[in-house]
């Protein structure tokens, strides 16, 4: 913890830097259209639904068995 401590204290002194909060960090991440679990997508959403087709095996899609396979197949 120290060592990360030490870290940020060492960036945060440059002139160019500066402590951002969650909602910086959530327009970063939904630019690169990466989801955040709980957030955007849960148990109920489908690898369609959340862009994560390619996430999933070729021998996975054939065999089914997730929400969404009927999609994907």
């Amino acid at each position: 913890e120290a060592i990360a401590t030490d870290f940020a204290r060492t960036l945060l002194r440059h002139p160019d830097t500066a402590a951002i909060g969650l909602g910086a960090r959530d327009s970063l991440r939904l630019e690169a259209g990466l989801c955040l679990y709980g957030h955007d997508i849960d148990q109920q959403t489908t690898p369609i639904e959340a862009a994560l087709t390619w996430s999933i095996s070729k021998r996975r899609r054939e065999a089914g068995g997730f929400p969404g396979a009927a999609k994907v197949q």
